[in-house]
């Protein structure tokens, strides 16, 4: 396998990236508990809060843009040097590295399914549907706030 440079964007991986974020962390969190303040004394609506909060969300996310491309960026070159190098696992001084490979994965059309099952039940077939039922599993997925920034 050959090693892209393109993966580096031509950054140089080996500069750490600019901390602009620890220089605003202060001040994000000082304008957030402020709006936080003045929505629970009823000086600022609950519009207005969020707008307020969504504005510092969204320079935090402005910041973390560049970091998390050269992350990701070498992330790529440690997954193809690994590679190059016919290895799945590696220690260094700041990480354990593990190469995991893509997995196939599998989903079905629950509502399909059900409807299969009840078929099955309405020929006479209960005992394969039962069978069919028992290797369902059911999990809860947690809740997320999703956010997509305004294209400008």
């Amino acid at each position: 396998m050959r090693l892209s440079r393109e993966a580096t964007n031509d950054h140089d991986l080996t500069t750490p990236p600019a901390t602009a974020l620890v220089e605003h962390d202060n001040s994000v969190q000082v304008l957030i508990a402020g709006a936080l303040d003045r929505y629970a004394e009823h000086e600022l609506s609950l519009d207005h809060t969020l707008e307020a909060i969504a504005e510092q969300l969204a320079l935090v996310e402005q910041q973390l843009a560049p970091i998390a491309a050269l992350r990701d960026q070498a992330r790529i070159v440690l997954a193809q040097l690994m590679e190059s190098g016919g290895i799945t696992r590696a220690a260094t001084t700041h990480a354990q590295l593990t190469l995991v490979p893509d997995t196939p994965t599998e989903s079905y059309d629950a509502a399909r399914l059900n409807s299969l099952i009840a078929d099955l039940v309405g020929r006479g077939l209960a005992d394969i549907a039962a069978e069919i039922v028992t290797t369902k599993k059911k999990g809860t997925r947690k809740g997320y706030l999703m956010v997509k920034p305004h294209k400008e």
